[in-house]
């Protein structure tokens, strides 16, 4: 638990130094670096492939990009946490949605009461400076949550397989839009 909470105020300190896609591409390349040595590149059946791209981007593209894009621009990183809790209700969205899961209104009260809480706990007079980087992560939670119920989908492949694969497919991206938008990516790892 601990390292998962570390990713935002290392993400933060990371980001001061290092341009935000960057960072993203860099923290998809260690993740794969940590993985390969349990990592078989056995590609799953021909059924559950574009279910495992589409879960690849999600989660490589789509939940990594925003996060570190939003604690660049935050002064804060409170806010950032906050944000990122609202995976939680679109998760259970999308499990309506495309789970066809029933969800009671009563789990909707009480998950609302715990954002609540987080949001009393956690506030600061700065949330209003900072729609931007709530924005940014309020659309990586719903890619975090999407990408969770592709990986429920996609439960004949296991958790390794699926950290591989999203770690593999999304280096080369986000190194690309790294480059695109930020520069030559070697002249801040090698200045």
């Amino acid at each position: 638990m601990f390292l998962y909470g570390s990713v935002y105020p290392i993400g933060k300190i990371a980001t001061l130094s290092l341009p935000p896609i960057l960072f993203a591409a860099l923290r998809v390349l260690i993740i794969f670096i940590g993985i390969l040595p349990f990592f078989r590149f056995k590609l799953p059946s021909k059924k559950l492939l574009p279910l495992l791209f589409a879960f690849s981007f999600v989660m490589g593209i789509g939940v990594y990009l925003p996060l570190y894009l939003a604690l660049h621009i935050s002064s804060v990183v409170s806010p950032i946490i906050v944000g990122a809790q609202l995976a939680v209700p679109f998760g259970l969205l999308l499990s309506f949605i495309f789970l066809k899961e029933k969800i009671y209104i009563k789990k909707w009260i009480l998950i609302s009461l715990s954002f609540l809480g987080i949001i009393i706990v956690s506030y600061s007079p700065n949330f209003i400076n900072e729609w931007i980087s709530l924005l940014l992560i309020s659309i990586m939670a719903f890619f975090y949550a999407l990408a969770n119920i592709l990986s429920r989908k996609l439960k004949d492949i296991d958790t390794i397989s699926q950290i591989g694969w999203h770690s593999f497919l999304s280096i080369l991206p986000l190194f690309f839009i790294s480059f695109i938008f930020e520069g030559n990516p070697i002249n801040f790892i090698l200045p």
